[in-house]
C-alpha cells in the first residue's frame, strides 16, 4: 500500500504532462491560441509587405511548437512551466532603429506587438519603380518603410497618396499578445481537465 501511494504523485505528474504535450489536446489548444494571435497581427502589415506574418505562419508554428516542447516542465510540487517563443527570434533583442529602417521578416514581430509611434508608409517595388524609374534594389528585401516627413521631403506624393501606402501599424498601441493567447486558450480550464484525467487514471490503477 505504501508503495502504491508513493507512486501516485509521479503518475499524476506523468498524466498531466501527457495531456499538455504539444501533440495532445491541451498542448494543441495552447498552440492554436498563440497562432490565432499571430494571425490577428497580419492586419498590422500591408499585404505586399515581406514581413507580413501571413507569409511566415509555417515558420512561426514550428517555432511555437519547438519552444513549447522544450520548455514544458512540471516540478515535484506541481508547478507547470511553459515558455513559448524566443525573444531573439521575434526581434525583442534586436536594434529597433535598424529594424525600422530595414524591416526583417519575423524579427519585425516586435513592432507588431509593441506598436509604432509615428506615421510611416510602406514603399513596395511597384511604387518604387513608378517614383525612381528603376527596379527596387534587392538589398531592400521587397519593400521598406519611410516616415511621413521623408515621404513629403522626397516627393512621393507625385506618384501616390500617403494614405494609399500608410503602414497599418502606424501609431498602433501595444498588443498584450501572450496574455490574450493564454486567456483564449483558457489555461486554467486546460490544467483542470488535465488533473481530472490524471485523477481518473490514478484511480483506475488502485
Amino acid at each position: 500500500m505504501r508503495g502504491s501511494i508513493s507512486q501516485i504523485p509521479d503518475k499524476v505528474k506523468e498524466s498531466v504532462f501527457d495531456y499538455l504535450h504539444v501533440d495532445a489536446p491541451g498542448g494543441q489548444q495552447i498552440v492554436a491560441a498563440v497562432m490565432g494571435e499571430f494571425k490577428k497581427l497580419t492586419s498590422r502589415s500591408p499585404k505586399k509587405d515581406p514581413t507580413n506574418l501571413e507569409k511566415h505562419m509555417d515558420f512561426l508554428e514550428n517555432h511555437v511548437k519547438k519552444t513549447y516542447s522544450e520548455s514544458l516542465d512540471i516540478d515535484d510540487t506541481g508547478n507547470i512551466k511553459i515558455g513559448i517563443c524566443s525573444d531573439s527570434v521575434l526581434g525583442f533583442k534586436e536594434n529597433r532603429n535598424a529594424l525600422r529602417k530595414i524591416p526583417t521578416p519575423v524579427l519585425w514581430v516586435v513592432y507588431l506587438i509593441r506598436g509604432i509611434a509615428g506615421e510611416y508608409a510602406f514603399i513596395d517595388p511597384d511604387l518604387y519603380l513608378r517614383k525612381k524609374g528603376n527596379p527596387m534594389p534587392a538589398v531592400e528585401g521587397g519593400g521598406f518603410l519611410i516616415s511621413r516627413e521623408q515621404w513629403d521631403k522626397e516627393g512621393w506624393s507625385s506618384v501616390a497618396t500617403f494614405a494609399e501606402h500608410r503602414h497599418p501599424a502606424s501609431n498602433s498601441p501595444p498588443v498584450p499578445f501572450f496574455r490574450n493567447a493564454l486567456r483564449k486558450a483558457d489555461i486554467h480550464g486546460i490544467v483542470a481537465e488535465a488533473l481530472k484525467r490524471a485523477k481518473a487514471k490514478v484511480e483506475s490503477l488502485q
